[in-house]
């Protein structure tokens, strides 16, 4: 779950950064959404780096492991 917060901190702090370059380019520079939008994203990429999750591996293709698996045990035994 927190790595879901991490995640759009990350998000939210991409978007700040951005609002700030637009309001540079407008030549009226607001540097709250720059210093914001930093915190967050370090907050963030440190909130999903500390609690992610590699994902479980999936039974996709399980029937074709297994068969490769068999074949590829029965070539060593016959070797």
């Amino acid at each position: 779950m927190l790595s879901r917060i991490g995640s759009f901190f990350w998000w939210v702090g991409l978007f700040l950064i951005l609002l700030f370059v637009t309001t540079d380019l407008r030549e009226q520079p607001e540097f709250n959404f720059l210093l914001l939008g930093l915190v967050l994203m370090a907050l963030g990429f440190f909130l999903w780096r500390r609690y992610h999750q590699p994902p479980e591996p999936s039974n996709r293709f399980s029937l074709i492991r297994r068969l490769l698996s068999r074949n590829s045990s029965k070539d060593k035994d016959g070797e």
